[in-house]
């Protein structure tokens, strides 16, 4: 027996395949599963190290980590002043910024958009 592959139409809203077979035959649906490594909302979004202190090398480097966010999702960073400091683009599992040069004190994050939902939060940084 050979497998010959078939013209398939799939519908990922309605979880169905369709494709026409021009004869009695057997056939098996196969592929590949696929995981999404992203978070289904922006509802339990994770920042650390929070607080971030310069010296500590728990988490290594000088980043600070976004992790649980959805795909397509935009992180917004303000100063206590509410001036946008920061905005990155989620395309990552978790999501990173580079804090050096970013001045010691109190930052709010935002995350929207994605697949749905909002987080927003305080993000303290201490370099001394």
């Amino acid at each position: 027996m050979t497998w010959t592959a078939l013209p398939t139409t799939i519908n990922g809203t309605e979880n169905f395949a369709f494709a026409y077979v021009p004869h009695f035959s057997t056939f098996t649906l196969a592929g590949t599963p696929t995981v999404s490594i992203f978070a289904p909302n922006n509802n339990s979004v994770k920042v650390y190290p929070n607080p971030y202190k310069k010296n500590d090398a728990k988490f290594g480097g000088d980043y600070i980590y976004f992790g649980n966010v959805s795909y397509g999702a935009v992180i917004k960073i303000y100063n206590i002043a509410g001036e946008l400091i920061k905005e990155i683009d989620v395309d990552e599992a978790i999501e990173k910024w580079d804090v050096r040069g970013i001045a010691s004190g109190v930052y709010i994050y935002t995350v929207t958009g994605g697949s749905r939902g909002k987080s927003v939060g305080k993000i303290g940084i201490t370099k001394w």
